[in-house]
Order: structure tokens, then sequence, then C-alpha cells
């Protein structure tokens, strides 16, 4: 098996000039699938070379803009390669109908398309096995809002972390998340920590980072070029060599 991750876009929720917003490209032999695809993912993925054929899914951690706007202009590219095998796209559960409504508002209707368009809410604990093995992982990103009711019922909250398995290594993907407590159960034994900026506690990672099991901390997401300096700067002054700072197109082996 041949596989490799690419970090198709590296900025926050902020505009950063040559960055986009969050997206994971997982290739396994010459099957592809993404994490996230906020703000610019689609052009990376194009650029990239990459061929929407050969796309197989996309995964939601979290429905803020900055991690899946992008997903109706890719879905719509889906739909104009006229592909006749199955598109799966992966939300959290309380996505699964505003999902469907979102793609039906911009007039790309499932019903129409080519090929099934299957959108599948996951929950926490939620596995995928298939050429590659994936779990969610629940964090508390959005806790702060579950106490907020719209009009179709209270907000659940649902934003994941994603554990998942390349050529029998191990990848733990953050997202956003709520604390670091998120994680740190979850992080030692992993080849590779990709780990979203925004909302860290910086002296508590210098920290932890030093006993962490962990090959690898890639930091992504980032507020701003400054921010992506700065953290380069603390880790070679806490003497943590296992960390580097991403940039768009960023590609891991395995």
């Amino acid at each position: 098996m041949s596989a490799s991750l690419t970090i198709l876009g590296t900025a926050g929720g902020g505009p950063i000039p040559h960055r986009a917003k969050s997206g994971l490209l997982l290739r396994v032999d010459d099957r592809l699938s993404l994490i996230d695809c906020g703000g610019g993912i689609y052009q990376r993925f194009v650029d990239s070379g990459h061929d929407f054929n050969a796309l197989d899914r996309v995964f939601i951690s979290h429905t803020h803009p900055d991690h899946m706007s992008d997903l109706p202009v890719i879905v719509q590219a889906i739909y104009l390669t006229g592909r006749s095998t199955p598109f799966e796209i992966y939300v959290p559960e309380e996505f699964t109908e505003p999902c469907r409504n979102l793609l039906s508002s911009t007039y790309l209707f499932p019903d129409r398309f080519p090929c099934p368009l299957k959108i599948i809410g996951y929950g926490d604990r939620f596995t995928f096995r298939r050429d590659f093995e994936l779990t969610a992982i629940a964090n508390s990103h959005l806790a702060k809002f579950r106490t907020r009711e719209t009009g179709t019922g209270m907000v659940r909250g649902e934003c994941f972390s994603f554990a998942f398995s390349l050529a029998g290594k191990w990848v733990l993907y953050s997202s956003d998340i709520g604390s670091l407590d998120d994680l740190i159960p979850h992080w030692d034994g992993c080849e590779c920590v990709i780990l979203e900026a925004a909302h860290i506690d910086w002296s508590r990672f210098w920290v932890e980072a030093k006993v962490a099991c962990v090959g690898e901390f890639i930091i992504t997401h980032f507020l701003s070029e400054a921010q992506a300096f700065q953290i380069q700067q603390n880790a070679r002054a806490h003497d943590i060599s296992n960390l580097q700072t991403a940039h768009d197109g960023m590609t891991k082996s395995f």
C-alpha cells in the first residue's frame, strides 16, 4: 500500500494571503479522501492536479465555514464529472438534514446526480473501515453552544477530531478543539499529530509536548503569519525538536 497525507490549507478563520482554510487530502494508492474543505480547498485540489473521479468521500469535522464552505463547489465538480460510482459526505449527525438542504438550495439535488450521493451522519466513536481506518472523537470546541435553541430544537454543538491509520501509522487530526484535554488521551503512539493552532493553550502545550509519545507535531490553522513564526520560535526556546509549522501543500508519505 502507498499512502500520503497532504495539508491543502493552513489558515484559520481570518484571511491570510496565500493560505487556504482547513483541508486534508488522504491518498491510499490511487484513491482520495478529504477531511474538511474550507475556503480555497477546491482550488488547491485542482491546482495539485488531482482528479475528482478519484475522490471518494469528504469527512466534515464540524460546520464552521472555515472547515466546510467549499463543500457545495466540490459536490458540483463531482456532478460535472458524470461519474457513476458513489460519492460519500460524512457530517456530524446534527448536520445531516441541513446538509441536504444546503445542497438542494444550490440546485445540487441528490436525486439528479449521475452517481449515488450519500450523506451520512456520524457521532462519537464512529469508525470507518475501508482502504484506511478512521475514528471520530468528539471534542468540546462547540460545547458552549449546547444550551442554544433554534427553530428545530437544541443545538448539539458537535465537533470532532479524527484518528486515522495510513499504511499502519496512526495520525491524529485535532480540527478545532475546546481544550488540550480533548486530545491528550489520544495522542500517545501516534506517528503524527496535526494540531490546529487557533484555540490552543500554548503554555500548557509546551509542557505536554515534552512528555508526549508522538513522532511529530505539525501545527496548522494559523491566525496570522506572525503566529506561525512565533510558534516556530517558541518550539526552539522549549527545545521541542519534533514540531514543524505547516504550509499549504505540505505532504507526508507513509
